[in-house]
């Protein structure tokens, strides 16, 4: 047996100094921002995971079906207290059905308590107990380990033999191999991860009277000084699959043949008995008219973290796309990344009804829209800030009639996002109005169109709103000892958690980013730092760079500045 030992971080805060060597012996690195020294962030929030449900199987395919090459994606499953994401069950971990005498474990994952591993007064020398995480058979066999990560408290302190925690995972010929692994005394809050092996079938938590193999005494017993020397407060499994999802043969009234016009309905069916489904979309040609996003109801606890299967319909505009004939196509994305397209048995001929040429037609419609702040077609401004549209709808040379329905369309600054209604607002008199637009979403393109009772809906000239990021920070120096915490207020905040630089500066020197974080999914990030030298009466300024980057919405802003003064 090979004996690994695999990272581990602590979430004390430590004296690592930014611009010269740290306890630890970190080489040097030249920074201006010499005065500062980065800490150990306390709750890294890594990448979120996906695992799924059981899926119906027995789907029969038809028609023509596109796949996206397998891939193995990757997605996380997460069980008990894992920081910044909730409290779940402990399933599908086990416990140990036989526990040696002595030993006990107690589950509180959903009260977010963890597993507790208990200890009598006293256990015999190589007594252990242990939870264990077996890998799934049958339709979900595809799906294989990547790497282990626990948030945990070891409190090994004792008398008599040594209590030790460790990890192995069972791997293919039944050969069993070491991870983790912490030794008295141990230590509170400990984040520590393992690579695992795709023939990885079994993974073992193990708390034990003496040392890993044949590493203990029979007649020395161990005496805990505390009646819960481990507990594990939560466990985030990366797992993957390479197995696209199986899709049915849309049907419903827009694949009946012949002219399709206005709004008509598509049927679907789809199943993922492996990581599960997470995305549902349907194109005519190149155009998005119609997706379901599924991720809201994936509970990430379990092997198949998404739904294992999904069937519906939409509501499909044809009036999204020009009249013509256009390839339908059904797709379907699983927790893993994994795609399946299929399409449809015939092309969609739309055949909606035109408006007379704007040229010929003295009745021609007008619709009119600018921002109320400035005049040009984009305009940036900071979260929350309100901002207004204003316009005006006329029919050749006269005002529509007062309380005519304008919509506000809005599409989101990202490839492939649709163009949606996010409200409508009514015509004065004059044919005038006012619409407010929301800067707690993200930068998008505006556009305000109106719907005659015949013919195509009128728009107006896009309008560009891209709006800052915002971000609070909060800190106290007390001591050499720099403490710091926030929140990133522009949301959504990405799958993976939000980037964060956090930047600072001492007297006479230039603004300078001394740590690179990652906030969680609801927006919270926090470390310390420690100063090298106390300087009384010096003066510091920290602040929270929130960065621009893909798939977040938000242009880069800086948060307030915080003043900190060395006492």
């Amino acid at each position: 047996m090979n004996k690994k030992r695999v990272r581990r971080v602590s979430l004390r805060p430590t004296a690592i100094n930014l611009g010269y060597e740290s306890r630890a012996g970190a080489r040097r690195a030249s920074t201006p921002l010499g005065e500062l020294c980065s800490g150990v962030l306390a709750w890294l929030t890594p990448r979120r995971m996906t695992t799924t449900i059981g899926l119906a199987t027995g789907l029969v395919l038809a028609g023509a079906i596109g796949m996206h090459p397998a891939h193995a994606g990757t997605y996380v499953m997460r069980n008990c207290d894992v920081p910044g994401h909730g409290n779940a069950l402990m399933y599908p971990w086990q416990a140990d059905s036989t526990p040696l005498p002595g030993f006990s474990v107690t589950d509180a994952c959903a009260t977010g308590g963890g597993v507790g591993f208990n200890v009598d007064e006293s256990v015999s020398g190589g007594h252990d107990t242990s939870i264990l995480l077996i890998k799934p058979t049958g339709e979900r066999s595809q799906i294989k380990f990547v790497k282990l990560v626990l948030w945990f408290a070891a409190r090994l302190a004792g008398s008599g033999q040594p209590l030790n925690f460790f990890s192995t995972d069972l791997r293919s010929g039944g050969v069993s191999q070491y991870g983790l692994s912490t030794t008295p005394p141990g230590s509170e809050n400990i984040v520590a991860d393992q690579q695992l092996s795709p023939d990885t079938s079994m993974v073992r938590l193990v708390l034990r009277c003496g040392g890993p193999g044949a590493a203990y005494s029979r007649d020395t017993p161990c005496v805990a000084a505390n009646r819960v020397p481990l507990l594990v407060r939560g466990m985030e499994v990366t797992l993957s699959e390479d197995v696209p999802p199986i899709v049915l043969q849309p049907g419903g009234p827009l694949l009946q043949g012949g002219p399709q016009r206005g709004i008509r309905t598509l049927t679907y069916a789809a199943s993922d008995s492996q990581s599960g489904l997470n995305k549902v979309e349907v194109l005519l040609g190149e155009t998005v008219v119609a997706s379901q996003d599924l991720t809201p109801r994936c509970p990430y606890a379990d092997f198949t973290v998404c739904p294992a299967s999904e069937h519906g319909s939409f509501e499909i505009d044809t009036r999204a796309v020009t009249n013509g004939a256009h390839r339908l196509m059904v797709r379907v994305q699983d927790a893993a990344g994994n795609a399946r397209v299929v399409y449809g048995e015939t092309a969609v001929e739309v055949a909606n009804e035109l408006t007379p040429a704007a040229s010929t037609d003295p009745r021609e419609y007008t619709l009119t829209a600018r921002f109320e702040q400035r005049s040009g077609s984009t305009l940036t401004v900071p979260y929350g800030r309100r901002v207004s549209v204003r316009g005006r709808l006329s029919q050749g040379s006269v005002p529509v009639a007062a309380g005519t329905l304008i919509d506000v369309l809005e599409r989101r600054d990202r490839r492939g996002a649709r163009e949606v209604s996010r409200a409508h607002v009514k015509t004065k008199a004059d044919g005038s109005f006012s619409a407010v637009l929301a800067t707690t979403r993200p930068s998008r393109t505006v556009r305000l169109a109106y719907r005659p009772v015949e013919g195509n809906q009128v728009v107006s000239p896009a309008l560009r709103l891209r709006v800052r990021a915002a971000s609070r920070l909060r800190a106290s120096l007390r001591g050499r000892v720099v403490r710091f915490s926030g929140r990133v207020l522009s949301r959504p905040i990405p799958k993976a958690g939000k980037r964060v630089l956090m930047e600072g500066r001492a007297p006479g020197s230039a603004w300078t980013t001394f740590r690179r974080l990652r906030a969680d999914r609801k927006g919270r990030f926090s470390g310390a730092y420690r100063l090298r030298v106390r300087r009384p009466g010096v003066t510091l300024k920290i602040r929270a760079l929130v960065r621009s980057e893909a798939g977040y919405g938000y242009l880069s802003s800086r948060s307030r500045a915080v003043t900190l003064r060395v006492r």
